[in-house]
């Protein structure tokens, strides 16, 4: 099992970055939620943005960032990285704020709300998901290939046989 993660120094992490960048950021805040944390920031123009330490390469998270662009620019919603910047053991990334919360209250609703955001995009300029189940839509959920690993993802709902012939399409 590898080592746990530290929780981020946010504020020591901030000062890394304002003195590498020249950013001018201030400290709003720690975020509350998440496992080794974030830091909320403001720029000097009042934008707001969340600051983490990324680990990987520059090029790594230059890579993720025009990945979240493509993503922002067909509607879906998802954070732009503002700056990157190398500090010790990592980089620092502020990211736009975006609005809400996380939820109280992870249930049926909110996952079906997810996977109706994931299908609205499943088909556009960067093909989360190729291909579609062949359950109904109207099941709790199906069976559909990941994009990511070339594996089938067996979500309740669906039969083995749907599974095999999602699975057994993509590698076609």
């Amino acid at each position: 099992m590898p080592a746990p993660v530290a929780k981020l120094d946010a504020e020591q992490l901030l000062l890394e970055v304002n003195e590498r960048s020249g950013a001018g950021l201030t400290f709003v805040g720690r975020a509350a939620a998440g496992e080794v944390g974030a830091g909320f920031v403001r720029w000097p123009d009042g934008r707001e943005g969340v600051l983490t330490r990324g680990f990987g390469s520059l090029d790594d998270l230059r890579r993720t960032a025009r990945v979240l662009d493509a993503a922002r620019s067909d509607g879906l919603p998802v954070p732009q990285y503002q700056l990157l910047t190398e500090v010790t053991d990592g980089v620092g990334v502020v990211q736009e704020r975006l609005p809400g919360r996380p939820p109280d209250v992870i249930d049926r609703a909110l996952l079906e709300a997810i996977i109706a955001l994931t299908d609205r995009f499943a088909d556009g300029p960067l093909t989360f998901r190729s291909r579609r189940c062949t359950c109904s839509r109207a099941a709790p959920a199906s069976a559909c290939a990941s994009p990511f690993s070339g594996t089938t993802i067996a979500r309740a709902g669906c039969s083995t046989g749907s599974a095999k012939s999602a699975a057994t399409s993509r590698a076609a």
